[in-house]
């Protein structure tokens, strides 16, 4: 049954996840390494991003890294080419493997440079831009405007991110909302249960706070309810996704290619954004991501329905042949929200 095999899935992700964070976690959210926590991963529909994510888990390195923890979390989840490593202890063992010190690059140093990330971390859109720049990467970012993107939509687009290969969401919250210290904080979003509707974070600064649960309520009101210091602007999701299987385009959505209205120089830091409106519509069919658990939890069955409409406003950030571009236009926010029902 599944209570049977949540001693030994607990085992598994304190391997994977189990540093002792120094931090208590206020009573609104729900430790993954608490018995109820590990019940909502067993029961929730959506999950199959915790194995791929835990498995390249990583603590970011000082106070201001939890955008490059989190995009080396992602990037090397992604089947995307990865950097050799330099590894002199290896001695001619070279490997490849993200980590957030070869994540910095030309191209990144064109969006953020590093000294200045240490000292003062990312924003939501400097992070998507960031993530955008590495080979075989796409990435989105949504702002929680409380008058364009309901809460509805938001859960909406987590599900949809959640629910498809190859496909990864960050979120960017402020932790005084949730009850926890600390401020502006970036981490990966890792499953959803849908009948508590809470989605499982994998907090980056696990020296503070272990991986843990929040209903999407919470988590919505977090990005939000305050302003980014940096920007004066809401934070939100960001989404990543391989080229080599969905494009430019992101799967989440379908439309028309967005079409330049200018031409760039071919530097990496004219990246294009495109603004998304909520137009009525039909569901336009059922899309799948599979889950593979090992023989610790069992088999997964997957059972696809056809999700709903949403509207909501974005941000697309592209990057396409080592190029940048800069285009604005409106579609529909035609999503693919397939519920995986059931587990083992």
């Amino acid at each position: 049954s599944a209570m049977m095999r949540v001693p030994m899935l607990v085992l598994f992700v304190l391997f994977l996840l189990g540093a002792r964070a120094e931090l208590v976690l206020p009573g609104l959210l729900t430790g993954l390494s608490t018995l109820t926590g590990q019940q909502l991963l067993l029961e929730a529909q959506y999950r199959s991003d915790f194995f791929a994510l835990s498995e390249h888990f990583v603590t970011q390195v000082n106070g201001a890294f939890c955008g490059p923890a989190s995009s080396a979390v992602v990037l090397n989840a992604l089947n995307v080419p990865r950097p050799l490593q330099d590894a002199p202890s290896l001695q001619n063992l070279n490997y490849s493997y993200y980590n957030q010190v070869n994540m910095f690059d030309a191209s990144t140093e064109l969006v953020i440079p590093q000294a200045q990330v240490v000292k003062q971390g990312m924003s939501i859109s400097d992070l998507s831009v960031f993530l955008a720049t590495h080979q075989g990467v796409a990435s989105m970012y949504v702002r929680t405007l409380p008058d364009v993107v309901s809460l509805q939509a938001f859960r909406t687009s987590l599900r949809a991110a959640l629910g498809q290969l190859d496909v990864f969401v960050i979120v960017n919250f402020d932790r005084s909302v949730l009850g926890e210290m600390g401020g502006g904080h970036h981490s990966p979003v890792a499953a959803y249960h849908e009948a508590t509707d809470t989605v499982l974070v994998l907090d980056v600064s696990r020296y503070k706070y272990a991986a843990w649960w929040v209903p999407v309520a919470a988590l919505y009101d977090s990005t939000s309810e305050t302003m980014d210091s940096g920007t004066n602007l809401t934070r939100g999701l960001v989404f990543v996704w391989t080229t080599a299987r969905y494009g430019d385009t992101p799967p989440v959505l379908q439309g028309p290619t967005a079409v330049p209205q200018g031409s760039d120089n071919g530097e990496p830091q004219l990246v294009a954004t495109v603004t998304h409106s909520s137009q009525g519509g039909d569901p336009v069919g059922d899309h799948h991501k599979g889950l593979g658990m090992g023989a610790t939890v069992g088999v997964l069955l997957l059972m696809l329905t056809c999700g709903t409409l949403l509207g909501v406003t974005a941000t697309w950030v592209i990057r396409k042949a080592g190029r940048g571009r800069e285009a604005h236009q409106s579609w529909p926010f035609l999503s693919e929200y397939p519920p995986i029902k059931g587990g083992p």
